[in-house]
């Protein structure tokens, strides 16, 4: 059974999600960094650029998902 371990000590971890909740953990923990992608719709596909970049991810892209398959978006 794996043992959770605080944020600090040592170890790393990565997680990739849509949860805008845990983009926000960077501005409790100094330790917690965000690296997103950028992406963008080109003929009618969601593409991702795969350059690296700092800070939380400007764009949801889950939305744009939601919008191309034809569900409502608010």
């Amino acid at each position: 059974m794996a043992r959770l371990l605080p944020v600090g000590t040592k170890g790393i971890g990565l997680i990739a999600t849509h949860d805008l909740e845990l983009a926000h953990l960077a501005d409790v923990y100094p330790q917690v960094y965000n690296f997103p992608f950028r992406d963008a719709v080109q003929e009618g596909k969601l593409v991702f650029d795969y350059i690296i970049r700092p800070g939380p991810s400007p764009t949801t892209n889950a939305l744009k998902i939601m919008q191309m398959e034809g569900l409502p978006v608010s």
